[in-house]
């Protein structure tokens, strides 16, 4: 049992550390990703919400609790792109400010 805890905190550590400045490392991130969490897109589809690769890897990093600087430094953008990103998300889903995202998105 420990050995499978180490196994998925590794992988969650690789996702976590990883670098996502092309569209293979969006590739790769999603698919470890998704064998981590094989429901998450599958969820966000399933609520209709017409989402970008933007988006997506907002969110996606959102969920592994990544804050601005992180998400920022991830993407190779300013903390100022994950904000106004974050922000036209909130707008595009309705999602009230002062509200995580992902909790409002769980909810609808």
């Amino acid at each position: 049992m420990e050995t499978i805890t180490n196994t998925i905190n590794g992988q969650i550590e690789s996702l976590i550390n990883s670098k996502i400045l092309t569209q293979q490392d969006w590739r790769n991130f999603k698919n470890q990703f998704t064998k981590l969490y094989p429901k998450f897109f599958i969820t966000l589809k399933i609520k209709g919400l017409h989402l970008t690769n933007s988006e997506e890897r907002l969110l996606a990093l959102e969920f592994l609790n990544l804050n601005t600087f992180e998400i920022a430094d991830k993407l190779g953008i300013s903390n100022r792109s994950v904000i106004v990103s974050r922000h036209r998300l909130r707008k595009k889903t309705g999602a009230p400010k002062g509200l995580p995202i992902l909790e409002f998105l769980d909810k609808k």
